[in-house]
C-alpha cells in the first residue's frame, strides 16, 4: 500500500507517514489507449511504476490515468511511457471547473 504522503494525502493525515518513495500521479496517456491495472509505468529501460486505473475522459479528449511512480518521476511535466505510449506527469486534478 501507498502511506498517506505517497497517496498525496498528508495534509489531511497529522501522523508521521515516513519516506515518500513514490507518489500516486496522475498522467495522460498519448494514442487513445487505456492501458491496464497493473501495466508497468516506464522511464526508457527501467520500469519506475505501474498503472492503477486509466479511463478515456471525453471532456479531455484524452485518457487519463492514475498511477503509481517513484517520487523522482512524479513531476509535472515528465514524460514517461505506458505500454509503448507517451504519458505525461500532470498537476491533480485532471480539470477544474471555470467559475
Amino acid at each position: 500500500g501507498l502511506n498517506p504522503a505517497e497517496a498525496d494525502l498528508a495534509g489531511l493525515v497529522s501522523a508521521g507517514s515516513g519516506p515518500v518513495r513514490r507518489m500516486l500521479s496522475a498522467v495522460v496517456v498519448d494514442g487513445g489507449i487505456e492501458p491496464a491495472t497493473g501495466v508497468p509505468i516506464t522511464l526508457g529501460p527501467m520500469a519506475v511504476g505501474e498503472v492503477r486505473s486509466s479511463v478515456r475522459s471525453p471532456l479531455l479528449d484524452s485518457t487519463i490515468a492514475l498511477g503509481v511512480v517513484e517520487a523522482r518521476c512524479s513531476l509535472p511535466g515528465t514524460v514517461l511511457d505506458i505500454a509503448g505510449r507517451p504519458a505525461r506527469v500532470v498537476t491533480k486534478p485532471f480539470y477544474r471547473r471555470r467559475k
